[in-house]
């Protein structure tokens, strides 16, 4: 198998990648299954190719492969596979490799001879056992099943990468020759039990080689004395992973007073040795290199009073090492302890002892960027108390240091560092995804900086910063925050933020799913109300929690989207004038939508404030707040949002009963668009929307729960989902739309790309000339369960009556309906109230402002058999006039210039009505039918889209109660002289006098029970 080269001096090369056993031919093309042959050139596809190289990659075991011949264009060997490495995108997004040596061996295990032609000018080989360099200086590979044990590489002066990989060999002799070792020539070597200096037969000979020296079986690099002599300890560069370490499986390895290094892959792979420990080294310490002990099975390691300076990357990868003691120390001068990034990764670490020193000299640890990371067994962390000693310090701590350490319980750094000290700043991903971590102790008021991620997927059972307050400046995004499907920290009824002076900013979802149970949040506010230094708090910031209250202080200026969110217990958001810029949500889709911390990493937050009744702000900067909650802008009067359970009443005194209906206009006069999911998670059934607004955002009722929604005539732009979707979402919702063209449906942006689409399918009304000229296209039309001009109504010649008041006009030409308004009693009778007639149109609202809703009676005035009834008539439409009854004129003359002439009160919105003095006041009675009216006098509740008839503004003339009131309707020719009365529920008028009915025979009744003429009060009643 072969891969093109991909340098670009290399172009029209190949290398060898690995065997296809089936391909394994000799010389002759005879198959032979113990010898490959590497060609100088191959042709594939058509292409001839030279081959420049082998890297054998595969993984398949090739036993019965002895020999590789090699042709003279081949200029590099290899036997390590480096795609055995581990990759992976660390927290800040680097690309992290990790060389895992154990997992890289390529499986020829009875290679052991190479054949080389004379002709190459790059490689050579000794005795056909051992490839080299075509000089014979470089050992470039000792093949697994090499035979020969005390052999003497004469002249040999450097073992090149992975030189020894894979091999088998129990004994390796040094050769005097030998200058340079690179660090990887070791790697992989399965089975050496000691290295031997060239001189072990002739003690005392000149041929020794004075830098790499062999000790106990042990490699050493030495370095030069005073004398300019090597007779001091460098570096330990190899420990046999094969050597007796007697029955206790424990060595003591003696620096020599002079050893500097533990060299990278010392002891990798050493599989005999379980305790390990190290003295008499240099002074001034100790450094264990990158990949030192990796893969080792090593548990305990103690250095006693060897000062480690440093702790390479990866040094106790996949170890078994439990416990490392840095130990304790006595010198004179600085010393910093350094460990690099997961330097114990995914080792069986549960306790790390930390150095410490005469409290009268100076030290310090630093930990580097993921220093401590991916240790799934750690357990605690208490850091060394420096208190008395001003100049030991922890310093600054290195991103996600802790990261990923799904056992540790618990961190002190009570002591760590006097007065001020250095680690005040917790930085990014300190803690990140330590699921186990309960508890971290801090020094007070030592904290001054939270970063990101610090904190995010662990188990703090309580806010743990609470001392902090003095110093706490920052905390950054995500903080607490976990990820999609991570653990919470639980922060109860123990948060607060009353004391903490000092802080600036909250980040993007730093408290996010905290389970903050306190009642109210509150901020820290300076003595005599001055404005808080608190200027930020950051989207999805308290997102998912279960707080009641939260109380933003003056000085804030910028809150994030989706910040409050997801806390369905919040009642009321308290926010301050200083706010410059808040966003309630974002345009895109919620359903694509996450939270990301970065651009991998998903954080699930949550939608809406299902409890959420009021929003408070005055006289903002840029912002304000109706009276009732519902936030707006003021510069360009958008309507942000409306609380979900918002609660008002028609009345004073009746605030807290929720009648499930909100008349912006009465709220906030002049919005001209509503923001994206302004009305998300609602709980109105009907939203009257200003006859202003000509904008609407995406998703804006998304899961509300409107029964009925109408789009005002400016609009040109709705936000795709605009409705439905969740569990309050009703069943048949209708949508009317007054716009005469179709507005524009708004894509969204989401993780596929643009999504255009209204959300749910409904029962789409337009007006009769738009569905006749097809102003509406399929983006609207398309899945609704209804699209047409024709609004059914509930009425049948059983009950012929019902009263109606919309947010839209409603005509009722070429019906079977006709409707009226009431305006004076009939004939002058305090009995009897007259109907008078609309022509058929009756406009939604009147008044200079247009803010006046009709209401009406509409009655079923043409049945069957009737000239001019029309089948299938019982309907009407929307109006094409838009709030107008024909003529100004006209309109004054029958209902007056601001509606004053109609009894009738329209109600657009459920209506709370309270008892009124006068028992004048007549309330529609659903329960009673359609077309039953009845004197109302307690306390209640009118239905959207109704009318009820008040008299208390009608008194006639100082007469008395109305003892009963009957309905007349001018044009009902067939009952000329007759009043028309679908009354009753006489019951309701408690302490009424009531006169008694009479039937025509002259029987005497209390109250009308079947339809038919009745006398009453001298004059005949028709009830039917």
């Amino acid at each position: 198998m072969y891969r093109t080269e991909a340098l670009h001096f290399l172009q029209g090369c190949v290398s060898v990648c690995g065997f296809v056993p089936d391909e394994l031919v000799d010389g002759d093309g005879n198959k032979d299954n113990t010898k490959v042959i590497i060609p100088e050139t191959v042709t594939i596809d058509g292409t001839t190719y030279t081959v420049k190289g082998v890297d054998i990659e595969g993984s398949d075991v090739y036993p019965t492969i002895t020999t590789i011949k090699l042709s003279s264009k081949v200029d590099r060997f290899r036997l390590y596979n480096p795609f055995y490495t581990v990759k992976f995108t660390d927290e800040s997004g680097n690309e992290i490799k990790y060389y895992d040596h154990s997992k890289g061996v390529v499986n020829l295990p009875n290679l052991q001879y190479f054949d080389v032609d004379s002709k190459n000018t790059s490689l050579s080989e000794w005795h056909n056992q051992i490839l080299l360099s075509k000089d014979g200086s470089k050992l470039i590979c000792c093949p697994p099943a090499a035979k020969f044990t005390n052999v003497v590489f004469k002249g040999i002066k450097s073992f090149g990468p992975y030189a020894f990989f894979g091999c088998g060999l129990t004994k390796l002799v040094i050769p005097a020759s030998l200058e340079t070792i690179d660090e990887t020539a070791f790697c992989g070597f399965s089975g050496l039990t000691e290295f031997l200096n060239a001189d072990y037969y002739k003690p005392g000979s000149a041929t020794i080689n004075e830098k790499f020296v062999a000790k106990d079986g042990l490699l050493f690099e030495m370095r030069k004395d005073d004398a300019d002599k090597y007779t001091k300890y460098k570096s330990l560069l190899c420990f046999p992973d094969n050597k007796n370490t007697g029955s206790k499986l424990t060595y003591s390895l003696d620096g020599g007073g002079s050893l500097l290094n533990i060299a990278p892959y010392a002891f990798d792979d050493v599989k005999g040795t379980q305790k390990l420990n190290i003295s008499n080294c240099a002074g001034f310490g100790i450094s264990i290199n990158k990949y030192a002990f990796q893969n080792s099975s090593i548990s305990f390691v103690d250095l006693g009073s060897t000062f480690v300076n440093r702790i390479g990357s990866y040094a106790f990868a996949n170890t078994g090492l439990v416990r490392l003691d840095l130990g304790t120390h006595k010198y004179n001068g600085g010393k910093q302890c350094n460990i690099e990034g997961n330097a114990f990764y995914n080792s069986s670490i549960k306790q790390i002892v930390w150095p410490t020193n005469n409290p009268h000299e100076y030290m310090s640890i630093r930990l580097e960027d993921y220093a401590m990371a991916n240790c799934p067994s750690l357990l605690h962390v208490y850091f060394p108390k420096y208190t008395s000693n001003p100049g030991a310090v922890l310093t600054p701590l290195g991103k996600y240091a802790f990261y990923n350490c799904p056992s540790l319980e618990e961190v002190s750094f009570i002591g760590a560092t006097p007065s001020a000290g250095n680690y005040g700043v917790l930085p990014e991903g300190l803690f990140k995804d330590c699921k186990g971590l309960k508890n971290v102790k801090f020094d007070d008021n030592k904290i001054t900086e939270i970063g990101d991620f610090a904190f995010s997927n662990c188990n703090l059972q309580g806010w743990v910063f609470n001392k902090q307050s003095a110093s706490l400046k920052k905390i950054g995004k995500y903080a607490f925050a976990p990820t999609d499907g991570g653990i919470s920290n639980n922060f109860n009824t123990t948060f607060t933020l009353a004391g903490f002076s000092a802080l600036t900013t909250i980040g993007d979802g730093a408290f996010m799913w905290c389970k903050i149970s306190t009642s109210d949040i509150n901020f820290y506010t300076a003595t005599g109300g001055s404005a808080s230094v608190l200027k930020t708090i950051g989207a999805f910031a308290f997102n998912g929690n279960t707080f009641k209250t939260i109380t933003i202080p003056e000085g804030v200026t910028e809150i994030g989207k989706f910040a409050f969110q997801g806390n369905h217990t919040l009642e009321t958001i308290n926010l301050p004038k200083t706010l410059v810029k808040f966003e309630w949500a974002d345009e895109r889709h919620p359903q694509n939508f996450r939270a990301y911390g970065n651009n991998y990493e998903e954080y699930f937050f949550r939608f809406g404030c299902r409890n959420l009744s009021r929003i408070v702000l005055r006289n903002g900067a840029n912002y304000e707040a109706s009276d009732h909650g519902l936030l707006y802008d003021k510069r360009t009067m958008e309507l942000i949002h409306c609380p979900e359970n918002y609660k008002n009443t028609t009345k004073v005194g009746y605030q807290d009963m929720n009648v499930k209906g909100l008349v912006v206009e009465n709220e906030v006069k002049g919005i001209k668009s509503l923001g994206p999911y302004c009305f998300d998670n609602s709980l109105m059934e009907i939203v009257v929307l200003p006859t202003t607004l000509q904008k609407i955002g995406a998703g804006a009722f998304r899961h509300a729960a409107v029964k009925s929604l109408t789009i005002p005539a400016k609009v040109t732009s709705v936000g795709s989902f605009l409705l439905g979707g969740g569990s309050t979402t009703a069943a048949n919702i209708d949508l009317f739309m007054m716009p005469l063209k179709a507005p524009t449906i708004t894509s969204v942006p989401n993780n596929a790309g643009e999504l255009n689409y209204l959300g749910i399918s409904c029962n789409l009304y337009v007006k009769k000339t738009s569905y006749e000229k097809n102003y509406y296209g399929e983006d609207w039309t398309k899945d609704m369960k209804y699209y047409g001009y024709k609004i059914p109504i509930p009425i049948t010649e059983k009950n012929r009556f019902f009263s109606i008041c919309r947010d839209f006009d409603a005509e009722f030409g070429g019906t079977n309906l006709g409707a009226f308004i009431i305006k004076e009693y009939n004939k002058g009778n305090p009995n009897s109230v007259k109907g008078t007639s609309l022509d058929c149109y009756v406009p939604s609202r009147i008044g200079k402002k247009q803010d006046k809703y009709v209401g009406a009676i509409v009655q079923l005035y043409k049945v069957k058999g009737d000239k001019t009834y029309v089948e299938d008539g019982n309907w009407y439409r929307i109006g094409e006039r838009d709030f107008s009854y024909k003529t100004q004129e006209k309109k004054a003359d029958i209902l007056g210039s601001e509606g004053e002439k109609n009894w009738l009160v329209g109600c657009p919105i459920p209506t709370y009505v309270n008892k009124v003095e006068t028992k004048y006041a007549l309330k529609y009675k659903k329960e009673l039918g359609v077309s039953r009216f009845a004197q109302y006098i307690s306390n209640g509740v009118v239905p959207m889209n109704k009318a009820y008839l008040d008299l208390a503004k009608h008194p006639y003339g100082g007469s008395s109660a109305a003892k009963e009131l009957s309905l007349v309707f001018e044009e009902e020719s067939e009952t000329t002289g007759i009043e028309d009365s679908p009354i009753v529920d006489v019951d309701a008028q408690q302490n009424v006098d009531r006169s008694p009915y009479y039937t025509l025979n002259g029987t005497k009744v209390d109250r009308p029970t079947a339809k038919g003429i009745y006398i009453h009060n001298g004059k005949k009643i028709v009830i039917r």
